[in-house]
């Protein structure tokens, strides 16, 4: 039995799909419709739908806004598009966000018939299969798989390797990647989706997992935003990310290449760390010219990853040259105590625990064996990667509370009978690390609720203008606001019309459609459906009780 929901502004065309629909033999029971986005995504707030039809020009909320939230809340829901525009770009767009099939207005009642029969009967076949079987035969991402990483997956991990560079751009041009070269390396990033979340003791469920996936795929494409680089889906929780770098930038970099891109893995595992609070691992290839070499890279990405299987599984990115020279054990040792400093520090509420955290860093120097004539390099490493953390934190605190710079330090001798001076200077930064980062997780959320608050009578009110407001991506901040307030985007928006609209049927003479107009429904009808689900009863008779 199947739920099925219809989005188009012309309710002609949603009533005649709608009947359509419920004669056909494939066990739909509803068949719901709406008008525009908003009352899409109302309804998919109160039900379960199994498939969802929409159009892609509508008023207010139109066809790809509206599948980029749900693609970002329900990413499970198959979609099929049905539009009057022939234009390939809302074709791409569509199918990136996860649409199953792209029709073109008129559609024959037989193409329409087969198309919901094909989308139903998969629905109903993976509704079947446990989690753990889709994991193992999906690649580990389920549903999240779109065409564009299946396809450059496959090509990664083609055996034979036998694509010429012009097979290569015209697949690229299909799928809209944009590679020009000349050089190119790549970044495998694997997450640690066993446990994570705010405080770092969540175990995460299977649709959990999908939901990190995709938000961190979207941290990685965030933090390339300047590079020419293309990002997806590769196997076990991996997510695969190709470089491409212009011969004018290789030549400016010179002998600090190799810096630069280890610069751009150690931002996209620092930004996965502080927006989900997850652990992650980058594998690092070299950087090769030829588009063809790049699966060639790509092994050497999952080689450099193996690295940290076996002896080092602290380390944040493993570049294939350093694993293959087996640098200095010793100071790899520190860097991995540098970068548990990070994480502690992200996972502390209270300033007040900052001088155990230094303190316990301070004890893994001497237990070390560190030479004595590299102490100074060590604490000052220490002290300026506190000051780089204090630095993306500065607008959270007051200038005046603010420590002096490492380089006051680094003019004087570090030594070892030092290091209790040095320590009470490290734990000043860290508290003020925590502070800032306490204020920063919180300050974003109240700021989009109070917005909410401000907003929540505009019909058009929408999931990307109120991230827009917090300057975060669409599916980022629904990710975000859900993990820190355990509810989502939509539940709060309702929440906050439902309370008003009581107010006024209280307190008010205020007519059913004066209401619904006052507080951000279009339609009486709709308002009142919503408000019944919400609190039992109908508007007329919560007034009259």
């Amino acid at each position: 039995m199947f739920n099925v929901l219809i989005v188009d502004d012309e309710p002609i065309i949603c009533g005649a799909i709608s009947r359509f629909l419920l004669r056909s033999e494939y066990g739909i029971v509803r068949a719901e419709t709406a008008l525009n986005g908003f009352e899409a995504l109302d309804y998919l707030r109160l039900d379960k739908f199994d498939l969802i039809i929409t159009d892609i020009q509508m008023g207010g909320m139109n066809g790809i806004e509206l599948m980029e939230v749900i693609f970002s809340e329900h990413p499970n829901i198959p979609i099929i598009v049905i539009s009057a525009h022939e234009d390939f770009h809302y074709a791409q767009q569509a199918l990136r966000l996860g649409a199953i099939d792209y029709l073109i207005k008129p559609v024959e009642s037989e193409h329409l018939y087969q198309v919901v029969g094909n989308a139903l009967s998969k629905r109903h076949s993976e509704d079947l299969r446990t989690w753990e079987h889709q994991i193992r035969q999906k690649y580990a991402v389920g549903q999240l798989l779109t065409a564009k990483s299946i396809l450059l997956y496959e090509w990664l991990s083609d055996e034979d390797n036998e694509w010429t560079s012009d097979e290569l751009e015209v697949v690229f041009s299909d799928l809209g990647v944009l590679l020009p070269g000349p050089f190119y390396c790549v970044l495998n990033v694997e997450l640690d989706l066993g446990e994570g979340g705010l405080r770092r003791n969540t175990r995460f469920n299977v649709k959990d997992r999908k939901l990190l996936l995709f938000a961190a795929l979207n941290i990685i494409e965030e933090s390339l935003s300047s590079w020419e680089a293309v990002s997806f889906y590769g196997l076990k929780g991996q997510l695969v990310t190709i470089v491409s770098i212009k011969e004018a930038e290789w030549k400016q970099w010179g002998t600090e290449a190799l810096t630069q891109i280890q610069l751009i893995a150690r931002t996209m595992q620092a930004n996965i760390s502080t927006y989900l609070n997850l652990n992650s691992w980058i594998g690092l290839s070299r950087t090769t010219e030829g588009v063809t070499r790049i699966p060639a890279l790509y092994l050497e990405t999952k080689d450099a990853l193996e690295a940290k299987q076996n002896d080092r599984p602290e380390l944040p990115v493993y570049y294939i040259g350093d694993v293959e020279q087996q640098l200095d054990k010793l100071m790899l040792r520190w860097q991995q105590h540098l970068e548990g400093l990070v994480k502690v520090l992200q996972q502390q509420t209270e300033a007040e625990q900052a001088e155990a955290v230094v303190m316990r860093l301070l004890k893994e120097l001497t237990k070390l064996g560190m030479p004595e004539e590299q102490w100074a390099n060590c604490l000052l490493q220490a002290a300026y990667c506190l000051y780089g953390m204090l630095g993306e934190l500065r607008d959270m605190l007051e200038e005046e509370s603010l420590p002096p710079e490492p380089q006051a330090y680094a003019r004087h001798a570090v030594s070892k009978e030092k290091i209790g001076e040095f320590g009470a200077y490290l734990t000043e930064i860290a508290r003020c690390v925590i502070v800032g980062h306490v204020r920063r997780e919180s300050s974003t959320v109240m700021k989009a609720m109070e917005y909410i608050r401000r907003s929540y009578a505009n019909k058009g009110l929408k999931l990307q203008d109120v991230a827009r407001e917090v300057h975060l991506s669409p599916n980022y901040f629904s990710y975000l606001f859900k993990r820190v307030t355990d509810k989502n985007l939509w539940d709060y928006l309702t929440e906050i019309r439902m309370k008003e609209a009581k107010r006024l049927l209280l307190q008010s003479d205020k007519k059913r459609y004066e209401i619904s107009e006052s507080i951000g429904y279009e339609s009486p009808e709709h308002f009142s459906r919503v408000f019944k689900k919400h609190f039992g009863v109908s508007p007329a008779d919560y007034r009259n009780r």
